[in-house]
């Protein structure tokens, strides 16, 4: 019987995709890990899992440019009654002084600052007059609201990518995160995967090892 691309000779009991898949990889042995920065790890996959050495964020901080208050201060605010605070400090990316907020008050705040203390959320300040001493917020905010939280990227000794099993890829990952984590990646080329895949096939019953090898081809592009 022949299709023009498979032979099998009568009687024969046939071999399925899977054992020929875990007769080659049976055969290939895994390569060197080589440590690579993040920036020359394009298209590579990775042997280990990449773990946040520290939570990401590291500290609570602003995810908006705007203003630190709390909650109540803000309930009545809307665009035709905007509520009107004092500003009594700004904190900068950075700054790593001690702020504490005030019930009443509003503090000025960048975005990826450190939150000062008693800050339940930040008005953007696109919802504002922007203004420096006083400032009119014209809509209420729920708690949290724009707030980044300590580990709420990654909490520490987190895996943020994970290894890929010999054959596969991963989905993408977070590069941003990845970093964020100044991580060394340690990656392993899918396309010498690949030329050991035909290694181990060159081993095998050469009618066996054809399908088998196009298989892993196709999964390594996958």
């Amino acid at each position: 019987m022949s299709d023009g691309h498979t032979h099998v000779v009568q009687g024969e009991p046939l071999t399925s995709v899977e054992d020929h898949l875990a007769d080659i990889l049976a055969a290939i042995r895994p390569l060197v890990p080589t440590e690579l920065s993040l920036g020359d790890a394009y298209g590579l996959v990775l042997a280990e899992d990449v773990t946040a050495a520290c939570p990401l964020p590291s500290f609570d901080n602003s995810a908006m440019d705007g203003y630190a208050i709390r909650v109540d201060d803000v309930a009545a605010a809307s665009e035709e009654n905007p509520v009107t605070l004092p500003v009594v400090a700004e904190v900068a990316a950075g700054d790593t002084g001690a702020y504490a907020l005030q019930p009443g008050t509003s503090i000025r705040i960048m975005t990826g600052a450190m939150l000062p203390h008693g800050t339940e959320a930040v008005v953007p300040v696109e919802w504002t007059d922007g203004g420096q001493a006083r400032v009119a917020i014209r809509a209420k905010v729920d708690f949290g609201a724009s707030i980044r939280l300590t580990g709420g990227d990654a909490k520490a000794n987190a895996a943020i990518a994970e290894s890929i099993l010999a054959g596969e890829r991963g989905p993408r990952r977070d590069v941003v995160l990845l970093n964020a984590a100044a991580a060394l990646l340690v990656t392993q080329r899918a396309s010498d995967l690949a030329a050991g895949a035909a290694q181990a096939a060159e081993a095998l019953d050469s009618g066996r090892a054809a399908a088998l090898l196009a298989r892993v081809r196709r999964i390594l592009r996958a």
